[in-house]
Formats: C-alpha cells, sequence, structure tokens
C-alpha cells in the first residue's frame, strides 16, 4: 500500500480513545499530515455536528415519510444525501477551517 505524501495536509480529529492508538497516529504522520486534536468537547469546532443538525432538520420535516416508508435506513440515506457542498463549505467556514 503506498500513501500519497502531502506536506500541506492537516488531519483533526477529536479525542475518541481510537483516535489515540499509536498506529492511527503513525499512519496519519506517515503520509506528511500534522495530527492536530480538537480540544475535549467542542462541538462548535467539529463541522460533523453541524452535518448532523441538517439531517436532524431534515428528518423532523419529512416525520409523515417515517411512518409510511418500509425502509427506514434509505431515509436516513435521504437525510444524509440533503446535505450539500455549500452546507459541508459552510460548516467549515464556521468553524474556522
Amino acid at each position: 500500500m503506498s500513501l500519497i505524501l502531502n506536506r500541506n495536509l492537516n488531519f483533526i480529529s477529536d479525542n475518541h480513545a481510537v483516535h489515540h492508538i499509536p498506529e492511527v497516529e503513525q499512519v496519519i504522520s506517515a503520509t506528511g499530515a500534522i495530527l492536530m486534536y480538537l480540544s475535549p468537547y467542542s462541538p462548535e469546532l467539529n463541522p460533523i455536528e453541524g452535518v448532523y443538525s441538517i439531517v436532524k432538520a431534515w428528518i423532523r420535516e419529512n416525520d409523515v415519510m417515517w411512518l409510511i416508508t418500509p425502509d427506514p435506513e434509505d431515509m436516513i440515506v435521504r437525510a444524509f444525501f440533503n446535505v450539500s457542498r455549500e452546507d459541508v463549505q459552510a460548516l467549515y467556514a464556521h468553524c474556522g477551517y
């Protein structure tokens, strides 16, 4: 397996225990990326929290569909596809990245 080296890449991670396993840190460092950790419990710095908010809002707005759908997993996929590229870019900008 070859890794793409990128000296301008930052890898930002939360403080979940699995992210502090030495092997994970070594793989990330081997790419040339700078590994940085968010401060403990900092959802305002984590763009995924904003994505979850958009997804949950879509689910609330389409709650009737949940009553009639034969496939709840499909509803969750639809909710995530409702998050646009512009949403993600705005969330990253809001978090200061």
